[in-house]
């Protein structure tokens, strides 16, 4: 009984891990979209506009001019 409980957490444990990362690198990946779109619009519209519609902070675009 004891083996079966403990080969379940471990599998729970692992379903966890998978979707922890799963959820990490999808944010990642957005994150990564949103600093292309700020890039492409450094020249067009000024920090303030870009991080209210991008989400990235100011300093986070700024970076981007470097």
């Amino acid at each position: 009984m004891f083996l079966h409980d403990r080969g379940n957490a471990i599998l729970k444990a692992r379903q966890e891990g998978r979707q922890e990362g799963l959820q990490q690198g999808l944010q990642e990946g957005d994150r990564q979209a949103r600093m292309a779109i700020a890039r492409e619009l450094l020249e067009v519209l000024d920090l303030e506009t870009l991080s209210q519609k991008t989400g990235l902070s100011i300093e986070e675009i700024q970076q981007l001019r470097a």
